[in-house]
């Protein structure tokens, strides 16, 4: 059995694309963790080694640069590196990252930015595929060697994980142009009113563009519905869709919008990552409801005319033993679900029906992997059964849940 999964190549040979593909195949992916380089400089790895133990595959920086300790520490694990021809990928890498310096490129590189440091940067490049090469010489059943310009892809990956080929066509992102995440908050915003047919002039400035398009939805004249049913992707909701009632409104959060048996009217969006963007830009191109997205999220990525600012300092958060008003308000710490709770509250619901909102495990309702590990029961499971009740104490709102969760709360009997 594969302990670990670590793609070993620098940043712009093809690490997101190698992601995504490892993702349809069932792993567990973590991508860049910056935040490790103290660690791994002082040579800490008990923090190291834990977050590893929440994941199945690995790509992106720290990880090319410790593949020695890594498979010395996860013994039986499978190493990936992605190539590109060296002239290639210095031009990639000083488009996407230009003069911006970063710490973890100074480590790697000796300077913070490929821009003015070719040479240097060719060089590392090199000398990193060699000294891999030869680290796994003798033991080339671990170590698979993939380039993608040169049309490797599924057959050559599958083969090496023991996994079945795969039809649909090899995932390729970044290729060639720049992410949402490379471009500034106004010409992310302006992109998408482009890609959704919105008219624009360059000339508009953010305040502009924000005023005009983006709304807090709690100061709106926005209301919902007097019954909805908040749908998550836990897989135990699967069995209970077809036993949403139908006089209830689906508002879907997150991933629960991709479910194809179900037509939701409203869309919750919490905060994106590079590990939830694929599917988000597919979702947000076809959904044709009522979007709200956190703020971050519908100002840089989104299209949502409406977002939602949740709190989230210690004193501002949910709390299990406290109860903290929420008119008017979102505060965070109960998962995604809660802030959907939250909104319908103050927009106006007085039942609201759960489904799909296990608040356990790590697996979503079609059987692919969540991208962090989970305990059995989530740590804000108490957050969110406190607030639930409380609501249903102080302002008779009705929360049930139609599936089975960890939640505290009562389960739904129909409306009797």
């Amino acid at each position: 059995m594969i302990k670990k999964i670590f793609c070993i190549g620098f940043q712009k040979t093809g690490t997101k694309s190698m992601r995504q593909a490892l993702e349809v195949l069932g792993y567990a992916c973590c991508g860049p963790k910056p935040n490790l380089l103290k660690q791994i400089k002082d040579k800490k790895w008990v923090k190291i080694t834990r977050e590893i133990e929440k994941y199945d595959a690995f790509e992106d920086n720290p990880w090319p640069l410790i593949y020695k300790e890594l498979d010395k520490k996860f013994p039986g694990s499978k190493f990936i590196l992605t190539t590109r021809k060296p002239e290639n990928w210095i031009k990639s890498t000083s488009d996407y990252f230009g003069k911006k310096e970063t710490e973890m490129r100074k480590w790697i590189y000796g300077k913070g930015s490929p821009i003015g440091n070719k040479i240097k940067y060719i060089n590392k490049y090199k000398d990193h595929n060699k000294k891999v090469l030869d680290y796994f010489r003798s033991r080339p059943d671990d170590l698979l060697i993939i380039d993608l310009e040169k049309g490797n892809g599924w057959k050559e990956l599958c083969k090496f994980l023991n996994k079945p080929t795969q039809k649909k066509p090899f995932p390729h992102i970044n290729k060639g142009k720049k992410t949402s995440s490379q471009l500034s908050p106004i010409t992310r915003t302006i992109k998408c009113f482009k890609e959704h047919g919105f008219t624009y002039t360059y000339e508009k400035t953010k305040s502009e563009i924000k005023k005009k398009y983006y709304k807090d939805i709690l100061k709106s004249n926005v209301k919902f519905p007097e019954k909805v049913c908040i749908l998550g992707s836990g897989p135990k909701g699967k069995k209970f869709y077809d036993k949403i009632p139908k006089d209830y409104t689906v508002v879907a959060v997150n991933r629960a919008v991709l479910i194809p048996s179900i037509k939701p009217d409203i869309w919750i969006m919490n905060n994106l990552n590079s590990s939830n963007m694929a599917w988000f830009l597919k979702a947000n191109k076809n959904f044709k409801g009522l979007k709200i997205f956190r703020k971050d999220t519908s100002l840089n990525y989104g299209n949502a005319k409406y977002y939602f600012d949740a709190l989230s300092s210690s004193e501002d958060q949910l709390s299990e033993k406290d109860f903290r008003p929420i008119d008017g308000k979102v505060r965070s710490k109960g998962t995604v679900a809660g802030c959907a709770i939250q909104i319908a509250y103050n927009l106006g619901a007085k039942e609201i029906l759960l489904c799909g909102i296990d608040m356990s495990g790590d697996k979503y309702w079609d059987g692919t992997a969540n991208q962090a590990k989970h305990s059995s029961t989530w740590p804000t499971t108490k957050k969110l059964s406190f607030l639930i009740n409380e609501l249903n104490r102080r302002k008779n709102i009705k929360i049930s849940t139609l599936s089975p969760t960890k939640l505290k709360i009562p389960t739904y009997l129909g409306d009797k």
